[in-house]
């Protein structure tokens, strides 16, 4: 229903018309946001990684019985990150 607000010339030019957005206004900050995103992707990858070696070490400690340094055993982290 036309109440004739809006002449008809006009709606059919803005129909008409290619679109062509601008966007830049949209995109101004998305390169420091995907910088942020990595940044914090890759210090829980290292938190994962971590929390991975001290439970080894711990779990063997405690299968073993002894204190010795169980730096040389360090499990296959990239798999259980990846998977």
């Amino acid at each position: 229903m036309d109440i004739g607000l809006i002449p008809v010339g006009s709606i059919e030019a803005m129909r008409d018309a290619a679109l062509n957005p601008n966007w830049g206004i949209r995109m101004k900050d998305a390169g420091v946001k995907a910088a942020l995103k990595r940044k914090r992707k890759q210090a829980a990858r290292k938190a994962v990684e971590t929390r991975l070696l001290n439970k080894t070490k711990v779990e063997q400690k405690i299968n073993d019985g002894n204190n010795d340094d169980l730096s040389n055993s360090m499990p296959d982290v990239e798999a259980v990150i990846t998977s």
